[in-house]
């Protein structure tokens, strides 16, 4: 805000970057990791998730496709456990954990809240005030492209899993070195290192 203190008047100062230069051509969501001071964009069309600097400067991309979300609408970061919860519109209508470097850690199934096409996720409190963990929902059921008139959006709190613990077992991955071609029955040597 400017010299007034408040938000949205004229003497502000304002900032933008477009993800289009880092190939994101369809954002449908952004999650903030204050950890890190990361930005996390989920693209629709290209089914991937874009990690950002602050100033815009594209740091990693990962595709989302191959756990089965065919139209990320939403990416929420957990601060409890580091990951990232993205929220499939589409046939799957699932979410998925990962890693901020996209390992696929858990599918959460959302089936029980019947949406039919979910848009937004966020992790909040239960408005009962027990302070238990909720997932939150929106789904923006029928598009108002096709009827202007119609006003059908829901919004369900859902039960949520417990978050994944700080510093939790993540399944190894391998990295064999470059791809090498061997005729038989010569041998070769990998250089085997963990990621």
């Amino acid at each position: 805000p400017g010299a007034d203190g408040l938000i949205g008047t004229a003497d502000d100062t304002w900032s933008s970057f477009g993800t289009l230069a880092a190939g994101s051509s369809d954002p449908e969501g952004i999650a903030f990791d204050p950890v890190n001071n990361h930005l996390y964009v989920a693209d629709g069309l290209n089914k991937e998730i874009y990690q950002f600097a602050l100033n815009g400067a594209l740091l990693n991309h990962f595709d989302v496709e191959q756990y089965g979300v065919q139209d990320p609408e939403s990416v929420e970061f957990v601060a409890e456990s580091g990951t990232l919860l993205i929220l499939s519109n589409y046939a799957s209508r699932n979410t998925i954990e990962t890693t901020t470097d996209g390992l696929l850690l858990r599918t959460i199934d959302l089936s029980a809240a019947t949406p039919r096409a979910p848009a937004g996720l966020t992790v909040a409190p239960a408005s009962d005030g027990s302070g238990a963990r909720r997932f939150y929902v929106v789904d923006r059921r029928i598009d108002n492209n096709s009827d202007p008139t119609l006003i059908d959006g829901k919004l369900y709190e859902m039960t949520a899993p417990d978050p994944l613990p700080p510093g939790f077992n993540t399944p190894p991955r391998v990295n064999a070195g470059a791809e090498q071609a061997v005729t038989l029955p010569a041998t070769t040597i990998m250089a085997l290192t963990g990621l």
